[in-house]
C-alpha cells in the first residue's frame, strides 16, 4: 500500500470514528502500550501523540495509528472505510492495484504509514532452521521468512531502524521479523532516544552456536538486545515494560521481547494449539539461580542467561520480616541482624535463603 492510499484510509477511518463508529468489538489482540492508539482512536493518546483524522497531515500520529484506527465496527451503518463515496469501479480497480501482495509483509516504514512491504519466502524446512516443539501458540515455528538474499538489508522498516539492524545475513539467510515488534521498538526509540540493537533475529542454528536458550525469543523475530545511547539502562528497562515488553535485565544491556503478543499469522500461520494447554511464560523455566555463601559473602550463580551477566538485586530481612539492607551487585554481605535474604536475578528469577 502506498503512502498516499494509507493516509486516505487512516483519515477516512478516523473520521468515521469521530462520527460515532467504534473500533472492532472483538479487539485487535494488540496490547495497549505507551504511545499506542489502542483505546484512543479519534483523539490524543496519554503520551501526546494523536489518533485523530488530522494526525497524518500534522505529522503527530502515534506509531500504530494506521493499524489500530482503520477498522470500523458497523459496515452497514458506517460504510466501507475504504470507500470514497463514489461508485467508480475503475477507481476501485486502481486502488486494488496499489494494495500489497498477500505474500508481502508490511512494516511501519520511515513515514509510519505501513507502506514498506517485502516479499515473503516459503523455503519449507531449510537446513539450520529446526525449531523446538511449540508447546503454546506463541512459540510455533515459522511457515514463511524474509529471504535476506533477495531483500536489501538497508531497507528502512521504521523511522530509525533498517532491516539489517534487526536481521542480518550472517545469522541466517532466512529471517523472521514481526512487524508489531518493530512498532514497539520504534515506540521505545521515540521515548528513550538513540538505541543500539546488539542482537535481533537469530536462526535456530546460529542461536545454538552462541549458546542461546532453547526457546530464545530471538528465533521468533520479536526480541531485541538493546543498548541505550541517550539514557540509562535502568530507564530503558522502564520503557521496555511500559511498552508491553518482557524484560530480562543484564548489566550491559536490556533484553526486551513481546512473547505474550499474538504471533504474526503471515509468518507463523494460524494458531494450532488450544489456549491454556501450556503456561504463557513456560520459557522462564530455563532460567535458574541459587544463593551460595563463602566466608560471610553471598553470591548467586545463575543459569540460562545466555546474553551476559544478569543484574542481581539483594534484599536482607530481619527476624520480623522487615528490610534491613538492599544492594545491587554481584555479591552481598548481609548485616549482622539479617535473618534471611532474597535476590532478584535478571528480573526473571527470585531466590530466598535463611541465614
Amino acid at each position: 500500500m502506498n503512502a498516499k492510499l494509507s493516509s486516505a484510509l487512516l483519515a477516512s477511518s478516523l473520521l468515521a470514528l469521530l462520527a460515532g463508529c467504534d473500533t472492532d468489538p472483538q479487539g485487535r489482540q494488540a496490547a495497549a502500550f505507551e504511545g499506542s492508539c489502542v483505546g484512543f482512536c479519534g483523539g490524543e493518546a496519554p503520551t501526546g501523540c494523536f489518533c485523530d483524522a488530522d494526525c497524518m497531515e500534522n505529522g503527530d500520529c502515534c506509531p500504530d495509528a494506521a493499524r489500530e484506527c482503520t477498522v470500523v465496527a458497523n459496515e452497514e451503518e458506517c460504510g466501507d472505510h475504504d470507500s470514497t463515496g463514489d461508485d467508480d469501479s475503475g477507481d476501485a480497480d486502481a486502488d486494488a492495484d496499489d494494495d500489497p501482495d498477500p505474500n508481502d509483509l508490511c512494516f511501519l516504514g520511515p513515514d509510519r504509514d505501513n507502506s514498506v512491504c517485502v516479499p515473503l519466502a516459503f523455503p519449507g524446512s531449510p537446513s539450520g532452521y529446526n525449531y523446538p516443539s511449540p508447546l503454546n501458540n506463541n512459540y510455533r515455528k515459522p511457515v514463511a521468512y524474509i529471504d535476506l538474499d533477495q531483500v536489501d538489508e538497508s531497507t528502512k522498516i521504521a523511522p530509525n531502524f533498517s532491516l539489517g539492524e534487526i536481521a542480518t545475513r550472517v545469522k541466517g539467510r532466512y529471517a523472521v521479523v514481526q512487524p508489531h515488534a518493530v512498532e514497539r521498538l520504534q515506540a521505545m526509540r521515540d521515548a528513550a532516544g538513540g538505541l543500539r540493537i546488539n542482537s535481533g533475529y537469530r536462526s535456530p542454528s546460529y542461536n545454538s552456536g552462541v549458546g542461546g536458550a532453547t526457546r530464545s525469543r530471538h528465533m521468533y523475530g520479536d526480541a531485541f538486545d538493546i543498548k541505550p545511547l541517550s539514557t540509562s539502562i535502568n530507564a530503558l528497562e522502564g520503557v521496555c515494560t511500559s511498552n508491553g515488553g518482557k524484560l530480562v535485565e543484564y548489566n550491559s544491556h536490556v533484553h526486551c521481547d513481546w512473547r505474550f503478543d499474538p504471533q504474526d499469522q503471515k509468518l507463523f500461520g494460524a494458531a494450532a494449539i488450544a489456549p491454556g494447554t501450556y503456561p504463557d511464560d513456560f520459557a522462564v523455566d530455563e532460567y535458574s539461580a541459587s544463593i551460595q555463601r563463602s566466608e560471610g559473602v553471598l553470591s548467586a550463580p545463575a543459569q540460562g542467561f545466555d546474553e551476559g551477566e544478569p543484574v542481581r538485586r539483594w534484599t536482607a530481612f530481619d527476624a520480623s520480616g522487615d528490610i534491613v539492607a538492599e544492594l545491587t551487585g554481584e555479591t552481598f554481605t548481609p548485616p549482622a541482624d539479617a535473618a534471611s535474604v532474597s535476590v532478584d536475578v535478571g528480573r526473571v528469577v527470585e531466590v530466598t535463603a535463611e541465614l
